[in-house]
C-alpha cells in the first residue's frame, strides 16, 4: 500500500489556475473521495497523481517524491472519463495492456483478465470490440483494465458515468472491495450520496482551491462560500443516529425523528449527518421547526434558504422566498452518516 501526499500543487492551463496551492494526504490503503462543481479541478487532481499534466508543487507517493518519475514507473492506475480504450483491440487485450510488459506468461495474464472481468461482470464481453459495447459496459472494460495492472493506487475519474443503477452497483461494490483490501483508492466524483459513509478521506475542492481535506466526520460546512452551500448542504450533529447490521437507519434531532430509512452496511454511534438541500424542504406540516436566517441562493429551480434549529443552520430548499425572522416547518427525506464503515 502506498499514501499519497500534495504539496503546494498547481496546476495552469493557460491563463486559468485548475489547482491552486492544494495540501492534500491521503493515506495508505484509504478510500479518497474528490467531490466538487465542473470546472473545480477534480480531474486535474487525478491526473497529477498519476503525472499526466505539468505541475509546480510536490507529489510524493509512498512518501518518495515522484515529480521526476514517469506515470507508467509511478506505480499507479487510472480510469480516466472517455475510458480510453483503444478501438481496434477486443476488451480482452484492452484489459491486458497494462500486464504485457510486466508479465511475460501469457497463461498468467489470460489468468488475470478473466479474474477481473468476473468481477465486473463482463466475462461474455472479453470477444468484444469497443464500438460494439454500451456506455457502461465500455465503463467497467475501463475499470477492469485499471484492476488488472494490480498497482498499490487506483485513481477513478468519475466511474459513474454513462451507467445504469444496477451498474453502478457493481462498480460500487468494486470500490468498497479495494478498500478492504491492499490498494489506496480515490475517486472523483459527482454520485458522492453512496459513498459518503465509507470514504476514509473527503476532499473538497472549489474553483481549484481544496476547501476541506480529512474525515467526512470533522466537515464544517457553516462557513463555506454560499455557491457550494447551494449543492453540498449542510454537515450536522444529530441527537442520535441508530443503524442496525442490515440496512435500516433512525436519526433523530432536536429530540425528534427525522428520518428512517435504508443506508446499507452502518454500525451504530455516528453523530454526524451531512444533509443535502434536496433532501430537506420547508413543509408547514414538518416535524422540525426552524427560524430562517437568509436566503443563499437558486439551485435547480429552487430557492435555496438557511435555517437555524437549536444553534446549527441547516440549508433548505423552498418554493418561495421567506422572510427572514420567520418559524418555518421542516422535512428531511434523507440523511448521509458521516464517518468511515468498514
Amino acid at each position: 500500500m502506498s499514501s499519497i501526499s500534495l504539496k503546494n500543487v498547481s496546476v495552469a492551463y493557460s491563463n486559468r489556475k485548475a489547482l491552486k496551492s492544494v495540501n492534500a494526504d491521503f493515506p495508505a490503503g484509504s478510500l479518497s473521495m474528490i467531490i466538487g462543481l465542473n470546472g473545480s479541478g477534480k480531474t486535474t487532481l487525478l491526473k497529477t497523481v498519476a503525472g499526466l499534466v505539468d505541475y509546480d508543487g510536490n507529489v510524493l507517493i509512498g512518501g518518495r517524491l515522484v515529480d521526476d518519475v514517469q506515470p507508467n514507473l509511478r506505480g499507479v492506475s487510472y480510469v480516466p472519463q472517455n475510458n480510453a480504450l483503444i478501438p481496434s483491440l477486443k476488451v480482452q487485450w484492452n484489459i491486458a495492456l497494462g500486464l504485457i510488459d510486466r508479465v511475460r506468461d501469457s497463461r498468467a495474464v489470460e489468468k488475470r483478465v478473466e479474474e477481473v472481468a468476473q468481477t465486473l461482470g463482463i466475462e461474455h464481453l472479453l470477444n468484444r470490440y469497443p464500438k460494439e459495447l454500451s456506455g457502461g459496459e465500455a465503463r467497467r472494460v475501463a475499470i477492469a483494465r485499471a484492476l488488472a495492472f494490480d498497482s498499490d493506487i487506483i485513481l477513478m475519474d468519475e466511474p459513474e458515468l454513462s451507467v445504469d443503477v444496477q451498474t453502478w452497483q457493481i462498480i460500487l461494490n468494486v470500490v468498497l472491495k479495494t478498500r478492504r483490501g491492499d490498494k489506496t483508492a480515490m475517486l472523483a466524483t459527482h454520485n458522492f450520496e453512496d459513498l459518503m459513509p465509507y470514504v476514509d478521506v473527503l476532499c473538497l475542492l472549489h474553483e481549484g482551491n481544496a476547501l476541506f481535506v480529512g474525515s467526512p466526520a470533522n466537515l464544517e460546512t457553516e462557513n463555506l462560500p454560499s455557491d457550494v452551500r447551494v449543492w453540498l448542504g449542510s454537515a450536522i450533529r444529530v441527537d442520535d443516529l441508530e443503524c442496525d447490521e442490515g440496512d435500516f437507519c433512525v436519526v433523530f434531532l432536536d429530540g425528534r425523528e427525522i428520518y428512517a430509512g435504508p443506508r446499507e452496511n452502518h454500525v451504530r454511534g455516528y453523530r454526524r449527518v451531512l444533509v443535502l438541500p434536496k433532501h430537506a424542504t420547508v413543509d408547514q406540516k414538518g416535524v422540525l421547526k426552524g427560524r430562517v436566517i437568509r436566503r443563499i441562493g437558486y439551485h435547480v429551480g429552487h430557492i435555496i434558504t438557511v435555517v437555524e434549529i437549536n444553534g446549527q443552520e441547516l440549508v433548505v430548499t423552498s418554493r418561495e422566498t421567506l422572510p427572514d425572522g420567520a418559524t418555518v416547518g421542516l422535512s428531511v427525506e434523507k440523511a448521509i452518516p458521516l464517518g468511515g464503515v468498514r
